[in-house]
């Protein structure tokens, strides 16, 4: 009987323990893919910004 409650009591902590562990690893993945994200519009505004500062020298060229 204090087995049973025993390997029981154990199989429900290791799936707790999975459960905890998995919902990290979704965590750390979703944010992993923000980071991604906010690097690549990061690099976006600059490249933006690049070629707005070269339409500039091209029109005081221009004129």
């Amino acid at each position: 009987m204090w087995r049973t409650r025993r390997r029981r009591k154990k199989k429900r902590e290791n799936v707790e323990e999975k459960d905890m562990e998995e919902e990290k690893n979704v965590e750390d993945a979703e944010m992993e893919e923000e980071e991604e994200n906010m690097e690549k519009e990061k690099k976006e505004e600059m490249k933006e910004k690049d070629d707005d500062d070269d339409d500039e020298e091209e029109e005081e060229e221009v004129d």
